[in-house]
């Protein structure tokens, strides 16, 4: 009697299940993973422009009150428009917050917020990036 090779039905079933089973188990880690990417890349971005404001100052005695004028010191433009962020700037006489705020995504509307004094808040930063 010829056997037949090949993989029996209950057989695909199972690999199907597996690999169900697996991306039920990625795909949450790796969306958690991109968001905590965006949320550096913002993190970062502000700490950036918290130098600069710092720079600014030690030139001018007071802070800078745009991103222009700031990218204008250091040489460059702050922030690629990537649709993820916007980025705000307070100023008052003696210091400084830089808030940026997602704009889309699950977090929409959650934000980060460093003042001049290096200290970190926001919903954004308490619920990803911690």
């Amino acid at each position: 009697m010829p056997r037949n090779k090949g993989f029996t039905l209950v057989e695909l079933t199972m690999v199907v299940l597996i690999i169900g089973i697996l991306v039920t188990i990625a795909v949450p880690n790796y969306s958690k993973a991109v968001e905590r990417a965006k949320g550096s890349v913002a993190f970062s971005n502000i700490k950036t422009i918290r130098k600069a404001m710092l720079t600014y100052f030690s030139e001018y005695r007071t802070f800078g009150a745009t991103l222009a004028q700031l990218g204008d010191l250091v040489g460059t433009t702050f922030l690629p428009d990537d649709g993820n962020w916007t980025y705000e700037l307070s100023t008052a006489a003696s210091s400084f917050s830089i808030t940026a705020e997602r704009i889309q995504g699950v977090h929409s509307t959650k934000q980060i917020v460093l003042t001049s004094d290096d200290a970190v808040s926001g919903q954004y930063y308490t619920d990803v990036l911690q």
